[in-house]
């Protein structure tokens, strides 16, 4: 019976794991198509360069309206920190920008620690990454009602195996 449990353990983490890899996948590649090309057809982001050109520097209101409008699209805050940079307007647009190459290698870490059991709430940890990645796309994931206490047990409940897992597959 214990070797049937660990067999089913291994079956069902080994297709979970190969979910959660071409869920990856799926995404990353979105994330990458949506950064390849600025829209400069764009009619708004033509228009807020414009009105950055003619706008004072002192307008901080209107600077940090025209930020939350692009938010989540990062080719097009990537413009719009270049004009308010020529402009020698300070925004703080930086903390609306991230490095999405270096975020989706740091959530595919996460990912693979938590098939080897590098760490312990590596699942909990890669979910966290993505949640971050999701913010900055301008969408919400919400990680902490998936994983409420952020422990093991969640993960191991999504999977569908049983609570005593760990110590099923030590032996």
């Amino acid at each position: 019976m214990t070797e049937q449990l660990r067999a089913d353990y291994r079956d069902v983490r080994a297709k979970y794991k190969v979910r959660a890899y071409n869920l990856f996948d799926e995404i990353a590649a979105e994330i990458e198509r949506r950064h390849a090309d600025v829209d400069l057809a764009d009619n708004k982001l033509l228009t807020a360069l414009k009105v950055i050109e003619v706008s004072g520097k002192d307008n901080w209101q209107l600077h940090d309206s025209i930020i939350r409008q692009f938010h989540g699209n990062q080719p097009a805050l990537q413009v719009l920190k270049a004009a308010f940079d020529k402009a020698g307007i300070p925004t703080g647009i930086e903390k609306h920008i991230y490095d999405y190459e270096d975020k989706l290698r740091q959530a595919q870490v996460a990912l693979e620690r938590a098939f080897t059991g590098v760490e312990k709430h590596t699942f909990y940890g890669a979910a966290k990454a993505m949640q971050e990645i999701a913010q900055y796309e301008g969408y919400d994931l919400d990680v902490d009602a998936l994983f409420p206490s952020g422990h093991v047990d969640e993960v191991t409940m999504l999977m569908g195996l049983p609570r005593n897992w760990e110590d099923l597959a030590k032996k």
